[in-house]
Protein backbone atom coordinates (compact mmCIF):
# COMPACT_ATOMS: atom_id res chain seq x y z
CA UNK A 1 0.00 0.00 0.00
CA UNK A 2 1.21 3.45 -0.80
CA UNK A 3 1.93 5.59 2.23
CA UNK A 4 -0.06 8.71 2.58
CA UNK A 5 2.24 11.73 2.91
CA UNK A 6 1.20 14.73 4.91
CA UNK A 7 1.07 17.90 2.77
CA UNK A 8 2.93 20.87 4.26
CA UNK A 9 2.30 24.55 3.15
CA UNK A 10 1.50 28.09 4.24
CA UNK A 11 -1.76 29.22 5.54
CA UNK A 12 -3.61 32.14 4.02
CA UNK A 13 -2.98 34.22 7.12
CA UNK A 14 0.77 33.66 6.87
CA UNK A 15 0.76 34.72 3.23
CA UNK A 16 -1.18 37.88 4.04
CA UNK A 17 1.26 38.76 6.83
CA UNK A 18 4.24 38.23 4.48
CA UNK A 19 2.71 40.40 1.77
CA UNK A 20 1.93 43.15 4.31
CA UNK A 21 5.48 43.16 5.62
CA UNK A 22 6.85 43.27 2.06
CA UNK A 23 4.63 46.20 1.13
CA UNK A 24 5.69 48.08 4.26
CA UNK A 25 9.36 47.55 3.40
CA UNK A 26 8.77 48.69 -0.18
CA UNK A 27 6.87 51.78 1.01
CA UNK A 28 9.75 52.68 3.32
CA UNK A 29 12.26 52.27 0.48
CA UNK A 30 10.16 54.43 -1.85
CA UNK A 31 9.75 57.12 0.85
CA UNK A 32 13.50 57.23 1.49
CA UNK A 33 14.23 57.39 -2.25
CA UNK A 34 11.70 60.20 -2.77
CA UNK A 35 13.08 62.20 0.15
CA UNK A 36 16.64 61.74 -1.08
CA UNK A 37 15.69 62.72 -4.61
CA UNK A 38 13.79 65.81 -3.42
CA UNK A 39 16.71 66.88 -1.23
CA UNK A 40 19.10 66.40 -4.14
CA UNK A 41 16.88 68.47 -6.46
CA UNK A 42 16.65 71.27 -3.92
CA UNK A 43 20.42 71.22 -3.37
CA UNK A 44 21.04 71.38 -7.12
CA UNK A 45 18.54 74.24 -7.50
CA UNK A 46 20.12 76.13 -4.59
CA UNK A 47 23.58 75.74 -6.10
CA UNK A 48 22.31 76.96 -9.48
CA UNK A 49 20.71 80.02 -7.84
CA UNK A 50 23.94 80.79 -5.98
CA UNK A 51 25.96 80.61 -9.19
CA UNK A 52 23.49 82.82 -11.10
CA UNK A 53 23.40 85.28 -8.21
CA UNK A 54 27.21 85.53 -8.18
CA UNK A 55 27.21 86.31 -11.90
CA UNK A 56 24.43 88.89 -11.50
CA UNK A 57 26.05 90.69 -8.55
CA UNK A 58 29.42 90.72 -10.30
CA UNK A 59 27.91 92.09 -13.50
CA UNK A 60 26.01 94.91 -11.80
CA UNK A 61 28.90 95.61 -9.45
CA UNK A 62 31.32 96.02 -12.35
CA UNK A 63 29.14 98.71 -13.94
CA UNK A 64 28.47 100.44 -10.61
CA UNK A 65 32.20 100.69 -9.92
CA UNK A 66 32.73 102.30 -13.31
CA UNK A 67 29.91 104.85 -12.87
CA UNK A 68 31.11 108.39 -13.54
CA UNK A 69 34.52 107.39 -14.84
CA UNK A 70 36.18 109.87 -17.16
CA UNK A 71 39.79 110.36 -18.17
CA UNK A 72 41.24 113.40 -16.34
CA UNK A 73 42.07 116.30 -18.62
CA UNK A 74 43.75 118.68 -16.18
CA UNK A 75 46.27 118.21 -13.40
CA UNK A 76 44.25 119.59 -10.48
CA UNK A 77 44.14 118.50 -6.86
CA UNK A 78 40.38 118.26 -6.67
CA UNK A 79 37.44 118.62 -9.01
CA UNK A 80 35.36 120.74 -6.64
CA UNK A 81 35.68 124.30 -5.42
CA UNK A 82 33.83 126.10 -2.65
CA UNK A 83 32.62 129.66 -3.14
CA UNK A 84 31.01 131.05 -0.02
CA UNK A 85 28.81 128.28 1.33
CA UNK A 86 28.19 126.57 -2.03
CA UNK A 87 30.27 123.77 -3.57
CA UNK A 88 30.71 123.58 -7.32
CA UNK A 89 32.22 120.98 -9.58
CA UNK A 90 35.21 121.99 -11.67
CA UNK A 91 35.19 120.60 -15.20
CA UNK A 92 38.42 118.61 -15.28
CA UNK A 93 37.22 115.72 -17.48
CA UNK A 94 35.13 115.05 -20.55
CA UNK A 95 32.22 113.53 -18.64
CA UNK A 96 30.80 115.15 -15.51
CA UNK A 97 27.07 114.45 -15.79
CA UNK A 98 24.77 112.06 -13.94
CA UNK A 99 26.78 108.88 -13.40
CA UNK A 100 24.07 106.75 -11.85
CA UNK A 101 20.34 107.11 -11.40
CA UNK A 102 17.65 104.71 -10.27
CA UNK A 103 13.90 104.21 -10.16
CA UNK A 104 12.35 102.44 -7.17
CA UNK A 105 9.70 100.61 -9.21
CA UNK A 106 11.39 100.43 -12.58
CA UNK A 107 11.38 102.67 -15.64
CA UNK A 108 8.06 103.48 -17.29
CA UNK A 109 9.84 104.42 -20.54
CA UNK A 110 13.15 102.48 -20.63
CA UNK A 111 13.69 103.07 -24.36
CA UNK A 112 13.49 106.87 -24.30
CA UNK A 113 16.55 108.46 -25.90
CA UNK A 114 17.48 111.08 -23.28
CA UNK A 115 18.58 110.01 -19.80
CA UNK A 116 16.91 113.07 -18.30
CA UNK A 117 13.58 111.94 -19.80
CA UNK A 118 13.51 108.61 -17.96
CA UNK A 119 10.50 108.37 -15.64
CA UNK A 120 9.68 105.92 -12.89
CA UNK A 121 6.74 103.55 -12.51
CA UNK A 122 4.21 104.52 -9.90
CA UNK A 123 3.15 100.98 -8.99
CA UNK A 124 5.17 98.47 -7.00
CA UNK A 125 7.79 96.46 -8.84
CA UNK A 126 11.51 95.70 -9.09
CA UNK A 127 13.93 98.61 -9.12
CA UNK A 128 15.84 99.80 -12.18
CA UNK A 129 19.07 101.74 -12.63
CA UNK A 130 21.04 103.51 -15.34
CA UNK A 131 24.85 103.78 -15.33
CA UNK A 132 26.96 106.14 -17.44
CA UNK A 133 30.70 106.71 -17.90
CA UNK A 134 33.28 107.65 -20.51
CA UNK A 135 34.09 104.54 -22.52
CA UNK A 136 36.87 103.35 -24.76
CA UNK A 137 38.22 100.02 -25.98
CA UNK A 138 40.10 99.52 -22.70
CA UNK A 139 37.24 99.71 -20.18
CA UNK A 140 34.65 98.03 -22.43
CA UNK A 141 34.81 95.06 -24.79
CA UNK A 142 36.12 96.37 -28.13
CA UNK A 143 34.06 95.61 -31.20
CA UNK A 144 35.41 93.82 -34.27
CA UNK A 145 35.09 96.98 -36.37
CA UNK A 146 38.10 98.60 -37.97
CA UNK A 147 39.08 100.56 -36.01
CA UNK A 148 37.49 98.92 -32.93
CA UNK A 149 34.83 100.86 -31.01
CA UNK A 150 33.82 100.96 -27.38
CA UNK A 151 30.73 98.87 -26.65
CA UNK A 152 27.69 98.96 -24.40
CA UNK A 153 26.31 96.25 -22.08
CA UNK A 154 25.14 94.24 -25.11
CA UNK A 155 28.51 94.48 -26.91
CA UNK A 156 27.05 96.94 -29.41
CA UNK A 157 29.48 99.49 -30.79
CA UNK A 158 29.17 103.12 -29.64
CA UNK A 159 30.35 106.00 -31.80
CA UNK A 160 31.51 109.32 -30.37
CA UNK A 161 28.32 110.73 -28.91
CA UNK A 162 29.34 113.42 -26.46
CA UNK A 163 31.04 116.81 -26.37
CA UNK A 164 33.70 117.31 -23.71
CA UNK A 165 32.59 119.25 -20.63
CA UNK A 166 36.24 120.24 -20.20
CA UNK A 167 36.89 122.17 -23.41
CA UNK A 168 33.59 122.03 -25.29
CA UNK A 169 35.20 120.91 -28.55
CA UNK A 170 36.50 117.38 -28.04
CA UNK A 171 34.22 114.50 -29.02
CA UNK A 172 34.26 111.42 -26.82
CA UNK A 173 32.19 108.29 -26.09
CA UNK A 174 29.62 107.95 -23.32
CA UNK A 175 28.52 104.42 -22.40
CA UNK A 176 25.00 104.18 -20.97
CA UNK A 177 23.51 100.94 -19.64
CA UNK A 178 19.94 100.62 -18.33
CA UNK A 179 19.32 97.58 -16.11
CA UNK A 180 15.83 96.41 -15.17
CA UNK A 181 13.72 93.27 -14.75
CA UNK A 182 10.87 92.16 -16.96
CA UNK A 183 9.18 88.96 -18.04
CA UNK A 184 10.85 87.51 -21.10
CA UNK A 185 8.68 87.06 -24.16
CA UNK A 186 10.27 83.69 -24.91
CA UNK A 187 11.09 82.37 -21.43
CA UNK A 188 8.00 83.63 -19.59
CA UNK A 189 10.16 84.15 -16.50
CA UNK A 190 11.36 87.40 -14.94
CA UNK A 191 14.89 88.10 -16.21
CA UNK A 192 17.55 90.79 -15.89
CA UNK A 193 17.54 92.95 -19.02
CA UNK A 194 19.92 95.63 -20.21
CA UNK A 195 19.36 98.31 -22.79
CA UNK A 196 22.46 99.98 -24.17
CA UNK A 197 23.08 103.12 -26.19
CA UNK A 198 24.72 101.16 -28.98
CA UNK A 199 21.32 101.69 -30.60
CA UNK A 200 19.31 104.91 -30.49
CA UNK A 201 16.23 103.01 -29.30
CA UNK A 202 17.92 101.39 -26.27
CA UNK A 203 16.45 98.05 -27.30
CA UNK A 204 17.03 95.65 -24.41
CA UNK A 205 18.02 92.01 -24.32
CA UNK A 206 17.95 89.49 -21.44
CA UNK A 207 21.24 88.86 -19.67
CA UNK A 208 20.39 86.53 -16.79
CA UNK A 209 17.29 84.42 -16.29
CA UNK A 210 15.27 83.78 -13.10
CA UNK A 211 16.05 87.10 -11.37
CA UNK A 212 12.79 87.54 -9.47
CA UNK A 213 13.39 90.87 -7.73
CA UNK A 214 15.89 93.75 -7.63
CA UNK A 215 16.03 96.22 -4.74
CA UNK A 216 18.54 99.10 -4.64
CA UNK A 217 19.51 101.57 -1.93
CA UNK A 218 22.07 104.33 -2.38
CA UNK A 219 24.70 105.52 0.07
CA UNK A 220 24.55 109.32 -0.02
CA UNK A 221 27.05 111.95 1.17
CA UNK A 222 26.17 115.41 2.45
CA UNK A 223 27.28 117.02 -0.85
CA UNK A 224 29.15 116.29 -4.08
CA UNK A 225 32.56 116.95 -2.50
CA UNK A 226 32.20 114.65 0.51
CA UNK A 227 33.35 111.03 0.37
CA UNK A 228 31.56 109.64 3.42
CA UNK A 229 28.17 107.95 3.37
CA UNK A 230 25.82 109.53 5.90
CA UNK A 231 22.70 107.52 5.07
CA UNK A 232 21.13 105.15 2.56
CA UNK A 233 18.25 106.44 0.47
CA UNK A 234 15.80 105.15 -2.08
CA UNK A 235 15.67 106.63 -5.56
CA UNK A 236 12.59 108.67 -4.72
CA UNK A 237 14.29 110.15 -1.66
CA UNK A 238 17.32 111.19 -3.73
CA UNK A 239 15.09 112.79 -6.37
CA UNK A 240 13.41 114.78 -3.60
CA UNK A 241 16.64 116.29 -2.22
CA UNK A 242 15.83 119.60 -3.88
CA UNK A 243 18.75 120.07 -6.24
CA UNK A 244 19.26 119.28 -9.91
CA UNK A 245 19.50 115.69 -11.09
CA UNK A 246 23.29 115.98 -11.38
CA UNK A 247 23.59 117.49 -7.90
CA UNK A 248 21.27 114.99 -6.23
CA UNK A 249 22.71 111.86 -7.79
CA UNK A 250 26.25 113.24 -7.64
CA UNK A 251 26.09 112.64 -3.88
CA UNK A 252 25.86 108.85 -4.30
CA UNK A 253 28.95 107.09 -2.91
CA UNK A 254 27.87 103.45 -2.88
CA UNK A 255 25.03 101.14 -3.88
CA UNK A 256 23.47 98.46 -1.72
CA UNK A 257 21.89 95.93 -4.05
CA UNK A 258 19.75 92.92 -3.28
CA UNK A 259 18.44 90.36 -5.76
CA UNK A 260 16.03 87.47 -5.33
CA UNK A 261 16.80 84.45 -7.49
CA UNK A 262 14.19 81.82 -8.42
CA UNK A 263 14.81 78.16 -9.14
CA UNK A 264 14.44 76.90 -12.68
CA UNK A 265 11.84 74.24 -11.87
CA UNK A 266 9.20 73.71 -9.20
CA UNK A 267 9.57 71.08 -6.50
CA UNK A 268 6.40 69.05 -6.05
CA UNK A 269 7.33 68.40 -2.44
CA UNK A 270 7.19 72.12 -1.69
CA UNK A 271 10.03 74.40 -0.68
CA UNK A 272 8.71 76.29 2.34
CA UNK A 273 9.55 79.98 2.74
CA UNK A 274 12.39 82.43 2.18
CA UNK A 275 13.55 85.84 3.46
CA UNK A 276 13.15 88.61 0.88
CA UNK A 277 15.22 91.79 0.42
CA UNK A 278 13.22 93.66 3.06
CA UNK A 279 13.89 90.98 5.67
CA UNK A 280 10.34 89.63 5.59
CA UNK A 281 9.59 85.91 5.59
CA UNK A 282 7.63 85.00 2.46
CA UNK A 283 5.93 81.67 1.83
CA UNK A 284 6.61 80.25 -1.61
CA UNK A 285 3.13 79.17 -2.67
CA UNK A 286 4.16 78.20 -6.22
CA UNK A 287 6.70 75.55 -5.07
CA UNK A 288 9.66 77.39 -6.63
CA UNK A 289 12.72 77.98 -4.52
CA UNK A 290 13.75 81.57 -3.94
CA UNK A 291 16.71 83.09 -2.15
CA UNK A 292 17.88 86.65 -1.59
CA UNK A 293 21.49 87.70 -2.19
CA UNK A 294 22.94 91.12 -1.35
CA UNK A 295 26.10 93.13 -1.84
CA UNK A 296 27.41 96.66 -1.27
CA UNK A 297 29.44 98.27 -4.07
CA UNK A 298 31.41 101.48 -3.83
CA UNK A 299 31.51 103.90 -6.75
CA UNK A 300 35.25 104.04 -7.33
CA UNK A 301 35.07 107.41 -9.03
CA UNK A 302 33.33 108.96 -6.02
CA UNK A 303 35.39 107.33 -3.29
CA UNK A 304 37.98 110.05 -2.94
CA UNK A 305 40.92 107.94 -4.08
CA UNK A 306 42.71 107.26 -7.34
CA UNK A 307 43.15 103.73 -8.76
Amino acid sequence: MRSIRRQVGRTLIELMISITIGLAVMAAIVAIYSATTSTSRQADASQRMSEDAAVTLNLLGTYFRMAGFSFPQANVATNTVTAGSATFQVKDSNFSGTAIRGCDNGFSNPTVSATTSLTCNGSAGPDAVVVRFEADTSNTFPTTDSPPQASDCLSQGISNNGTSDFDGTTAYTVMEARFYLRSGTASGTRDLYCGGNGTSTFSAQPLIQYVDDLVLAYGVAVDVSSHQVVQYMTSAQIDALGGTMDANWGRVISVKLCIVMRSESADQAGVGSYVDCSGSVVTASDKYQRRAFSSVVGLRNRGGFVL
